[in-house]
């Protein structure tokens, strides 16, 4: 009996060993993520050309006597005199042209690419490594070791260890971390959060810095050391630590983007320039106990810091300093301008640093000066990328609105016309040619109208309209009086320029939130937050809602009619579309449930062209009932638009504009 016992204990003990190195393993797993890797030759592709913007530079890098820099263009490449050798992004060969992070090791230039993805250059060819789920590898920072292996900090993964296409997880208290920047000492490992202050590693142990222990912010967006001292900024100010301990505090209320010490000076980027701040800690017997206050950087006003601090400011137009890089006497600041040098640390003198950079600079103080007609821009000079309307109106011209910059009007051989931007006219939902030589523009603020390119009246909820959010305009008649407008609380009909008449949901339409709108013989189709309200005669038919009929969710964003074919895009559910006798047709289970951006939907020649947030864009050939997915050669997966023009397609995204030709479409 006691054999029995005995043998029934081992076998238990043995089972439960089991169990526990299974979950043990199935819990490893999760935190080791072996990435796939492709070979990326650059080298471009005919048929494909990118409209430039101004350069969001985000990094720096010097690899083999080669500067490189990285943002929204891709990966450039200058020699040391500041001439473009060359622009590797989407357009040859990488998976996008948005560059987020850069490192360097001896043997390779490292860069985190978005959406999701690590590329290992050496000079000549890329490595490109990406994982399964989307979010494995968002990467905001990198930082080598001098072990070999390199530290990837992530949007939702924490801090990744990554070497031989193996990436696992540098500490499980960091797992779920939203990572900011790195930085390594002689003695730490210094790790910012975006809302949970600084974690510190040491020998082992992990030490945790916040704003209850002295971080003069939970958010942390820049780190730099000299020696032991480490130096953290933070959207309130710089906060010094050592010994895990924070000591001081710099500059109070200056919004630190990026930090760099050189020369007894601490540098910080900001949203206004370039603030420098001596290292010497100065009394200020106001101060908190236990931290002392730099008296000399206390007050974030210009006066008392052109005297106290000496900041260096540019001539520019202001725009945040991304990184700081030691060049010569002074810095190279990456900016959401582009790339600038700065003579000397105490110096004034911003000069815009590279060839292309110059000349995206100027194009940036014409704009910012008004560039009209007569004025020779170069070509193709977009006055930003993140693009959230595109149109071609009756005379070629090319209409593109921006997210958050205004509108920029520029003619077929891409010579800028006007720029528009004013605390009105900046965010840009949809652009709509109609007769006349006439341009609605559906903003965040009111619907503006053009006569040509001149702007000749906005309209606002204080003129009639039911709301001033406008999210997209549909002509209503031939002429160029009457048309709709869809807003955030319902739809105006407008007659000779003004509204006449509201509708919103107490008139029957399936929710006030109307995204869409599209006209088939003598029915309105609404695309609303709550599903699709037909409309006939000025009064509201039906709705058509997930729970009445085929539609797969209600947010309907986008919808074309064809033919006797309605065909609909919705934000979580795909395409599908109604035919004439009510059927109706899902394309989810052929290209899947994804989110159609707001009227990033367009037929043309017989195809239809769908803009997705993060898959590219498809493209449905009617005739053949064939789907095909275009997601290589895009500055961006998230495309927000289209303008047939003649033989090519210009497609927008949320970073820059790629014109295509439409024989490279049909060879897909």
């Amino acid at each position: 009996m006691m054999v029995v016992l005995i043998a029934a204990g081992l076998w238990l003990r043995a089972r439960v060993d089991q169990v526990l190195q299974t979950a043990h393993d199935e819990i490893e797993q999760k935190k080791t993520n072996r990435l796939t890797f492709r070979v990326i030759v650059p080298q471009s592709r005919p048929g494909y050309t990118f409209w430039s913007s101004i350069p969001r530079v985000l990094d720096i890098r010097l690899f083999r006597d080669r500067l490189y820099v990285a943002g929204n263009l891709g990966l450039q490449e200058f020699d040391p005199t500041g001439r473009l050798i060359r622009t590797i992004g989407a357009l040859e060969g990488l998976p996008s042209s948005r560059i987020t992070a850069l490192a360097q090791t001896p043997e390779a230039l490292w860069a985190g690419v978005s959406p999701h993805g690590l590329l290992r250059f050496d000079g000549e060819r890329f490595e490109y490594f990406s994982g399964e789920d989307p979010g494995d590898l968002e990467i905001t920072a990198l930082h080598p070791l001098s072990s070999g292996e390199l530290l990837i900090g992530t949007k939702r993964k924490g801090v990744l260890r990554f070497q031989s296409s193996v990436a696992t997880s540098f500490s499980s208290t960091l797992d779920s971390q939203f990572i900011t920047c790195l930085h390594e000492t002689p003695r730490q490992l210094a790790i910012g959060t975006f809302d949970s202050g600084l974690y510190l590693y040491r020998q082992g142990i992990l030490a945790h810095l916040d704003k209850a222990t002295g971080l003069v912010d939970d958010q942390v967006t820049a780190l730099a050391a000299e020696d032991e001292t480490l130096f953290v900024g933070t959207p309130l100010g710089i906060s010094e630590v050592r010994e895990a301990q924070v000591t001081r505090q710099l500059a109070p209320g200056a919004l630190v983007r990026a930090l760099a010490t050189r020369e007894g000076l601490i540098s910080a980027g900001t949203a206004e320039g370039i603030l420098s701040v001596p290292r010497r800690p100065v009394s200020n017997p106001l101060s908190k106990p236990g931290i002392r206050q730099d008296a000399a950087a206390a007050a974030w006003m210009p006066s008392a810091l052109a005297e106290a601090s000496n900041p260096i400011s540019t001539s520019r137009p202001e725009r945040a300093v991304n990184a700081l890089f030691p060049w010569e006497d002074g810095w190279l600041v990456a900016t959401d301008l582009g790339l600038y040098q700065v003579g000397s640390q105490r110096g004034k003198s911003w000069q815009a640093w590279g060839t292309r950079t110059s000349e995206l600079a100027e194009q940036h103080a014409q704009i910012e000066e008004g560039a009209h007609a007569d004025r020779q821009a170069p070509v193709r000079k977009l006055s930003d990328s993140n693009v959230s309307a595109i149109a071609v109106d009756s005379q070629s011209r090319r209409w593109v609105g921006f997210f958050d910059r205004g509108l920029d009007i520029v003619d077929a051989s891409g010579r800028l016309l006007q720029h528009y931007e004013d605390d009105r006219l900046f965010c840009i939902n949809h652009i709509q040619p109609i007769s006349g030589d006439r341009t609605l523009v559906a903003t965040t603020n009111g619907l503006a109208i053009f006569a040509g390119t001149r702007l000749v009246s906005f309209l606002t909820d204080q003129d009639g309209l039911i709301h001033r959010s406008v999210s997209m305009t549909l002509p209503w008649s031939e002429d160029s009086q009457s048309f709709l407008a869809t807003t955030a609380e319902g739809i105006s009909f407008l007659q000779g320029g003004r509204p006449a008449r509201n509708f919103y949901a107490l008139h029957g339409l399936a929710n006030n939130r109307v995204y869409t709108a599209t006209q088939m013989g003598k029915r309105l189709y609404l695309g609303t937050l709550g599903g699709i309200s037909v409309m006939e005669n000025s009064r509201v038919l039906f709705s058509w809602t997930s729970a009445n009929s085929g539609l797969r969710a209600n947010w309907v964003n986008a919808l074309v009619g064809s033919g006797d074919r309605l065909y609909v895009g919705t934000y979580g559910g795909g395409v599908q579309c109604v035919e004439a006798g009510g059927r109706w047709v899902d394309f989810s289970t052929r290209i899947g449930a994804f989110e159609v951006n707001p009227n990033a939907m367009v037929m043309a020649q017989g195809l239809l062209y769908v803009g997705t947030l993060d898959r590219g864009f498809y493209v449905y050939d009617v005739a053949r009932d064939r789907w095909r997915q275009v997601r290589e050669r895009l500055p961006s997966l998230n495309v927000t638009g289209f303008a047939p023009v003649s033989d090519r397609l210009l497609v927008a995204t949320d970073n820059g504009v790629v014109e295509i030709e439409l024989n490279e479409l049909s060879d897909l």
